[in-house]
């Protein structure tokens, strides 16, 4: 909860002046249900001209062949009714019209979300040299754990608030992009971490 609240601070302060207006929703332990209304909400808010973050700091699973972010309905038994797969969150994010998008998962096993990614947005990733497209910053690797309790945060949330707040600006250039943030984080939570967490940017 802390790692999302500071979060989501985090981006209203930064947003000011960047855009005329910011729309932002945060769920506290929610619900399937919760997480779908919410998309479905902001589908019909949202242009094609915007730039969408979807940030998720909770329980993150691995299976064969998918990725499971964890709602609160878990209770043990890993089934669709109480957790969204890989194929389900490329799904609500490519219902979104915004052609930017970032997606930030600080969960255990992330990195496995690219399983899906490579197949249903191929698309948007051929966009990046037209300022559209979709990034996804991954905690940890697809065999990985996502480690807690670093400064108050967990390690790849406290690494991204602290990229944002100017510590991967690169070229001085007063902005930070994907680019400048994927490797700063990734550099810094090896660091801390030994080697055992390893940040993926797809």
């Amino acid at each position: 909860i802390n790692d999302a609240r500071a979060f989501i601070k985090k981006i209203k302060r930064d947003a000011k002046g960047a855009y005329p207006k910011l729309i932002t929703k945060l769920l506290i332990n929610p619900t399937k249900k919760e997480v779908l209304k919410a998309f479905s909400n902001l589908s019909h808010q949202i242009l094609p001209t915007d730039a969408f973050v979807f940030y998720a700091a909770t329980h993150g699973e691995v299976t064969d062949d998918r990725y499971w972010l964890i709602t609160k309905e878990f209770s043990g038994s890993l089934t669709e009714d109480c957790a969204l797969t890989s194929d389900e969150i490329m799904e609500l994010m490519k219902r979104l019209p915004a052609q930017r998008q970032v997606m930030i998962l600080d969960t255990c096993h992330a990195g496995a979300v690219d399983w899906t990614l490579a197949d249903l947005y191929q698309s948007r990733l051929m966009a990046f040299s037209m300022g559209s497209g979709i990034h996804v910053l991954s905690a940890a690797s697809s065999f990985e754990l996502a480690n807690e309790g670093y400064e108050g945060h967990g390690h790849f949330t406290y690494f991204v608030l602290k990229a944002l707040d100017g510590d991967a600006d690169a070229n001085d250039d007063k902005k930070i992009t994907v680019m400048e943030m994927s490797p700063y984080v990734k550099l810094k939570v090896e660091k801390v971490t030994k080697g055992a967490q390893r940040p993926i940017t797809i």
